[in-house]
């Protein structure tokens, strides 16, 4: 660790900070590291950093206080039963114990009912990002069916139930980041694990929930998958895709939403290389890349370069493509509450 904490990496770092989800992966223990007091990087994703309610709340207070009044997001994936981080954790009983679908089957105040009590708990241990709720439809994905993520096959009830849960957590200062825009519910495969597809014959239906949601305005942050869409002619996942982005522009996009990538880390998007997925990402205006394992020897494995070098490039992407810092200034700044 200590050959990358340096000035070098310290400018890298900040350079492309406020474009990068950082993840974390270890409970602090009272100490925040070393690469954390360097870099500050403007969006932390706790992946695998809960342990109990108690230590969750002191470290984050802890990372607070180490970066000041600095406003920067501290972000949980929390959908629904089985995309929970808090899930069997000590003192988040009760959280998020059903799936999208048997939420629906209760109701949109059921719905309202559990982004609350998830909403309540975020906001005491100072969570204030979720990435959440999934507005894909319930179509037979590996990764969105099987694990209970849609709230339904239906567009229309779909987009209810996951702007019931959306509003919830906003009415608490927790900004939503709705996924995985153009639609995953009908992708082939796992995109954890390699190239999939999205079936070209549900592709309007699956549109249809995030374009009611660009309408409203309401989120103001969207994830790209990485599902590749036949129907628009191209054979590039949805992340770095142009024709994606240039349909974003057209859903009723307000030109103030910031994108995310889905995990740079997923076997669609790693045969491409970093520099080119990345060049590409922020070429297409998006904002923000997950980086959610920014551990030495797993970015070696991955993309064959330290975490350093991986820094470098996506700095380089940064500088290159003029990316605009200014949309996601706009969302951090938002304040604690927003009228929904």
């Amino acid at each position: 660790m200590s050959k990358i904490l340096n000035k070098e990496t310290q400018k890298l770092f900040l350079d492309a900070g406020i474009h990068v989800v950082h993840g974390v992966h270890r409970p602090l223990k009272g100490e925040v590291p070393e690469i954390l007091q360097i870099a500050k990087p403007h969006c932390l994703y706790f992946a695998g950093f809960i342990d109990d309610i108690e230590q969750t709340k002191q470290d984050i207070a802890l990372i607070k206080q180490e970066y000041g009044d600095d406003k920067r997001w501290h972000i949980l994936d929390c959908e629904s039963k089985f995309v929970n981080r808090t899930k069997g954790k000590p003192g988040f009983e009760g959280v998020l114990e059903y799936t999208a679908p048997e939420m629906t089957s209760h109701g949109v105040e059921f719905v309202r009912r559990e982004a609350r009590k998830l909403g309540d708990i975020l906001v005491y241990v100072g969570i204030n990002m979720v990435f959440a709720p999934c507005f894909d439809l319930d179509l037979g994905s590996s990764i969105i069916s099987k694990y209970g993520r849609s709230y339904s096959s239906n567009p229309e009830v779909a987009y209810i139930m996951a702007t019931a849960f959306a509003e919830e957590l906003e009415k608490l200062g927790i900004r939503t980041v709705a996924k995985h825009f153009p639609g995953h519910g009908s992708a082939n495969g796992d995109s954890h694990l390699g190239t999939v597809y999205a079936d070209p014959t549900s592709f309007d239906a699956e549109l249809q929930p995030f374009k009611k949601s660009l309408n409203k305005g309401m989120i103001k942050s969207y994830m790209l998958g990485h599902v590749i869409y036949p129907s628009l002619g191209s054979d590039l996942p949805a992340s770095v895709c142009p024709k994606v982005f240039d349909l974003f522009s057209k859903c009723g996009s307000k030109g103030d939403e910031v994108l995310f990538s889905d995990s740079i880390f997923m076997g669609a998007v790693t045969n491409m290389g970093l520099d080119e997925y990345v060049s590409r990402f922020f070429k297409y205006s998006g904002d923000i890349i997950i980086f959610d394992k920014p551990d030495n020897q797993y970015v070696q494995k991955t993309f064959g370069m330290s975490l350093l070098e991986a820094y470098e490039v996506i700095a380089k992407a940064v500088e290159l493509e003029k990316t605009n810092r200014q949309r996601i200034e706009n969302v951090i700044n938002l304040g604690n509450y927003i009228e929904v």
